[in-house]
């Protein structure tokens, strides 16, 4: 609904500052930053939260530096 959404916006600007602010670093271009962006575990509609369910054991990971793949993922669950 509305209010995910605007949470989402919310975040995606927090990252936007975080990297802007590393960007604007006066040794960025001599540094190797690696960001991780990581979200809690999900719940069920129904209400569950720590169940043993897909939905609740799930959190989404992603990467950005130099020595990560682009596209890449992980042989076996993180």
């Amino acid at each position: 609904g509305d209010a995910y959404e605007s949470s989402v916006q919310a975040a995606d600007r927090r990252l936007g500052d975080l990297l802007a602010a590393l960007h604007a670093r006066p040794g960025y271009g001599n540094e190797a930053w690696t960001v991780l962006v990581v979200t809690d575990h999900g719940h069920r509609d129904e209400g569950g939260h720590g169940g043993d369910s897909p939905a609740e054991r799930t959190a989404w990971l992603a990467c950005a530096g130099p020595d990560i793949t682009a596209g890449a993922r992980p042989a076996r669950p993180v």
